[in-house]
């Protein structure tokens, strides 16, 4: 192993996807035999030797292959995931867009026009309440209620004279004749009250379920409860805790050597391997 590591050259020279398939081709191996023994799809192994990263669900996951990938090929794993990451960061750096500085319309006509309009609707009220004022004033000195016309002379004088009889007659109340009393309604008899036989209770099923991950070392994380995506690429660290609750938990988790389970309060030891990436599913019953 040491002198094929030594007769090769150096990741930084080949690139990381080279290294690989020469590592593994100079030992005879193809990538289903690599992923069995790795048990690593050979899909992320070929995505890793043809350095297509985007393929693979995040960069923390990436290393995880990457790292267990190269330590069974005999190579430098640290090397490796450090041109990895260079990788990626020149990746993140070329994604990086300057702030197009956005244009700012000028807001200042709709104001002045608003205002102007104010102004406007205050003045005419205030005339019209002077108006008001100054009619009733003359009204009032006129001896004529205000808003009332004053009739011409010839008008007056042609208007009837009232009769006092008529008024008489439309003032004077009319009999009225004395209101029917309703005669109220027999009631009617209420029924004897029957007995109703209450239904045999039976034994409720579990509605949901409750998963505990004890995690004893870093571990890429991803979270679906009731097909809803709490965590996304979230990479747990020694000594944490999650706790979900729902009718169904999906569990996907890029090192299942280092996350302990407990469902619904029963301990199910570890998910898996250390390197392993696991996908798992608790559904109530």
């Amino acid at each position: 192993m040491d002198g094929l590591a030594k007769g090769r050259p150096g990741a930084d020279q080949l690139g990381i996807g080279e290294t690989l398939r020469r590592a593994r081709e100079q030992r005879g191996l193809t990538l289903s035999q690599a992923a069995e023994a790795t048990r690593i799809r050979s899909t992320h192994l070929l995505s890793l030797e043809e350095e297509d990263f985007a393929a693979l669900p995040a960069p923390v996951f990436a290393r995880g292959l990457l790292r267990t990938y190269a330590r069974h090929l005999g190579l430098k794993e640290d090397e490796l995931v450090a041109l990895l990451d260079n990788h990626q960061l020149l990746v993140d750096t070329a994604r990086v867009q300057p702030e197009v500085p956005r244009l700012r319309s000028s807001g200042s006509a709709m104001p002045r026009f608003l205002a102007t309009c104010l102004v406007v609707i205050l003045l005419g009220t205030l005339g019209y309440y002077l108006y008001h004022q100054y009619a009733t004033f003359v009204a009032s000195e006129r001896g004529v209620p205000a808003g009332l016309p004053t009739p011409a002379p010839a008008v007056a004088a042609a208007l009837p004279t009232p009769q006092p009889t008529a008024i008489l007659a439309l003032t004077q109340p009319r009999p009225t004749s004395a209101p029917a009393v309703p005669t109220p309604p027999t009631p009617a008899p209420t029924p004897a009250p029957t007995a109703t036989a209450l239904p045999t209770p039976t034994a409720t099923p579990l509605s949901t379920v409750t998963v505990e991950a004890i995690f004893t070392g870093t571990c890429w994380v991803q979270v679906w409860v009731d097909d809803v995506e709490v965590i996304h690429n979230w990479t747990a660290k020694a000594g944490e805790r999650r706790v979900w609750t729902g009718k169904k938990v999906y569990l996907w988790v890029g090192n299942a050597g280092a996350v302990d389970i407990i469902y619904n309060g029963k301990p199910l030891g570890r998910l898996g391997a250390q390197g392993e990436a696991v996908k798992t599913t608790w559904t109530a019953s």
